[in-house]
């Protein structure tokens, strides 16, 4: 049986209480009894309360003006709080661990205005906090502290205007934040990601990961798809083995001021446009591969843009001259960019180069070739600028 159950009841306050669920001593039920529930309820409090091993969810509750604070939930056979239908609510300073079941769901309708902050969630093998079925908006998850969950914050429908800010991510073992496809106008920045498995994964549109710091993640640091989106100045040192720390499967997505490294031994990419990804701008990042050999970024879209990032040459110039030697026509330069250019231009910088007769005849991610239609005569002294880029 239910302990605590206020449907349609108003200015109601639960507090300073321990609760023994007692959910090893009782049967099976077609309907898991919750401990305290109450549902289109306006005006709660529910505060200071010890509540462990329920039989089922510890705290259910949904309506408007719901405070949570200050509890200690824990060992129970589902979730320790769950918010359905929950409107201007506000979940503060508790300590929930060691469930069965996610620790905190938000499931079967819609909530908004909630917020979220100062929790410590950690110990299940299951979501930290999960939206299951129902879209829920105007959330703010801010200065919780996560550890040893598989995710921490998951969506599996869409979700707008979700803010996750301030948090700290410990030993996850899938990602940390998982939002699903469609979610819109959600900001991730400023969080902390220490040995989480897989750091962010973001699938939506307008949505802004930024100042979030993710290392010791041995696989993918942040995957993001859908449509106008930003990276921006994140530190990430991710991605060993076959995986990437930033990888990108949407369109107009921009990439900047990043500060990307490779945490183990790795023969990928830092960056890496995957499937149908077109349209983007990867500019400005500090970037350093594991393996020297491996090229720092993968571009797939042909309306990419890619320049003017740090351990990718993506511009070069400088001068040359050459001395004909009355046999050879062909002359081969190193240009130094990180893969074959795309535009290179010659401009002559003495008189000789000026009334020759030449062309760029081959390029690749090297060298770039001057071809002559006659051999320079000997002692001819040909000097040039060069610029080139990919």
């Amino acid at each position: 049986y239910i302990m605590f159950k206020f449907d349609n009841k108003h200015n109601i306050t639960i507090s300073n209480l321990q609760i023994d669920g007692n959910r090893n001593n009782q049967g099976t039920y077609n309907l898991t009894p919750a401990l305290i529930q109450g549902y289109s309820a306006y005006d709660i409090r529910i505060l200071n309360i010890h509540a462990h091993h329920s039989k089922g969810d510890t705290i259910e509750v949904g309506g408007e003006r719901i405070w949570i604070e200050n509890c200690h939930l824990h060992n129970g056979t589902e979730h320790e709080i769950h918010l359905s239908g929950a409107k201007k609510a506000f979940v503060i300073n508790n300590y929930l661990h060691d469930n069965d079941a996610q620790l905190f769901s938000f499931g079967h309708a819609n909530s908004e205005k909630v917020i979220v902050t100062n929790n410590i969630l950690e110990n299940t093998s299951h979501e930290a906090i999960y939206f299951p079925d129902d879209a829920c908006n105007d959330i703010i998850f801010s200065n919780n502290y996560f550890r040893n969950v598989y995710w921490a914050i998951r969506t599996q429908v869409a979700c707008t205007n979700l803010l996750i800010s301030n948090n700290i991510f410990v030993d996850s073992d899938y990602y940390a934040i998982e939002l699903a496809g469609g979610s819109t106008e959600c900001i991730i920045q400023n969080n902390i990601f220490y040995s989480c498995d897989k750091a962010i994964y973001a699938n939506g549109n307008r949505i802004l990961v930024s100042g979030n710091i993710i290392k010791a993640t041995p696989e993918q640091g942040i995957v993001l798809g859908g449509s106008c989106n930003t990276i921006i100045n994140n530190y990430i040192e991710a991605g060993w083995g076959s995986y990437y720390p930033v990888s990108i499967t949407g369109t107009y997505i921009k990439i900047s001021h990043n500060i990307i490294r490779q945490g183990g031994t790795s023969a990928n990419y830092l960056i890496f446009e995957d499937g149908s990804a077109d349209y983007n701008e990867i500019t400005n990042n500090n970037l350093r591969v594991g393996n020297p050999t491996i090229s720092a970024i993968k571009r797939i879209g042909s309306h990419t843009i890619v320049k003017e990032n740090l351990g990718y040459t993506t511009e070069n110039s400088g001068s040359y001259e050459i001395t004909g030697d009355g046999t050879n026509t062909s002359f081969t330069i190193s240009h130094g960019l990180a893969t074959t250019p795309t535009n290179i231009i010659i401009t002559p910088t003495n008189a000789s180069m000026a009334s020759a007769d030449w062309y760029v005849s081959s390029w690749d991610a090297t060298n770039f070739t001057i071809t002559f239609t006659s051999a320079p005569a000997s002692g001819t002294k040909l000097s040039f600028k060069w610029y080139a880029e990919v």
